[in-house]
């Protein structure tokens, strides 16, 4: 994981400033390696994430499954959409004291952690399994060559 306290959060403002013509205030979001904020404008909330610049091939995969899902999804489905920036990138690569990260710009969706609740009630349940299968529905048609890779998390290479 990036070390926040190395990226100020009025740094991070100006990037958005000049790579978006966004501004607002940030709060910080739990991650697992991304740093990652909400930045709620005057006028809409926004999902930042920024990762060391050698994350760029990650941020390239995710932004075309989630740019093929805003094209293919139902209406039942909310997910965050990417936004490009002033120079029509979907992702931005900044220069930062000899290092280079990458930041990404999302809609925002509201919602809360799964974590968060309990006792998790049967119709909860069958609510994220119908999401389930209307999200793999969604992705049936989607090809990168990204989406065969080593991940620790994927249950299927256990």
């Amino acid at each position: 994981m990036m070390a926040s306290d190395s990226l100020k959060q009025q740094q991070i403002l100006t990037w958005l400033q000049e790579g978006y013509a966004i501004s607002g205030n940030l709060t910080q979001l739990v991650g697992d390696e991304d740093l990652n904020y909400r930045c709620q404008s005057e006028t809409a909330s926004f999902t930042v994430k920024i990762s060391p610049a050698k994350n760029v091939g990650d941020f390239t995969f995710e932004t075309a499954l989630l740019t093929h899902l805003c094209h293919n999804k139902p209406s039942t489905l909310q997910l965050p959409e990417p936004m490009l920036n002033q120079d029509k990138q979907w992702v931005s690569t900044i220069e930062k004291e000899g290092s280079t990260v990458c930041l990404r710009l999302l809609s925002w969706v509201a919602g809360g952690l799964w974590s968060n609740y309990s006792p998790h009630s049967e119709s909860l349940l069958f609510s994220i399994g119908q999401q389930a299968a209307t999200l793999n529905t969604a992705l049936a048609n989607f090809e990168h060559p990204q989406s065969k890779r080593e991940f620790d998390w994927d249950l299927a290479q256990c």
